[in-house]
């Protein structure tokens, strides 16, 4: 097991805007970290959450390489489900959330619950 994820939430957004994107993708993940190759440093073992422009076509979704962000948020030795439950309702995941809308000027789009994304 290198990974276990949970998508915390599918945001809506407006289009256009720099990335061509009409949702983001929030998800929390464990991972056992090692050597990143892309970066050339080593990422330490724990829970990270992460943040990536999507676009969403009916059932389809495709995203950009290196156009989202992650961080992490508590290094730990193993997985414990509820470290990751916790780790995943971390109030730093909102506020970040919120930064990266604001850093590259995306607006939530207002749905009705059923017109919400599929997911």
């Amino acid at each position: 097991m290198s990974e276990k994820r949970i998508r915390l939430k599918r945001i809506a957004i407006k289009m256009p805007n720099e990335f061509r994107c009409n949702a983001l993708d929030v998800e929390a993940y464990y991972s056992l970290g090692g050597m990143n190759y892309f970066t050339g440093r080593s990422d330490p073992r724990g829970y990270w959450f992460s943040i990536q422009p999507v676009y969403v076509d009916g059932c389809c979704t495709s995203f950009t390489a290196f156009t989202g962000v992650k961080h992490l948020l508590k290094e730990t030795a193993r997985f414990s489900q509820k470290a990751m439950d916790s780790a995943a309702s971390d109030p730093a995941i909102e506020r970040y959330t919120a930064e990266f809308m604001q850093q590259h000027g995306l607006e939530a789009e207002n749905r009705s619950r059923d017109q919400e994304m599929m997911i």
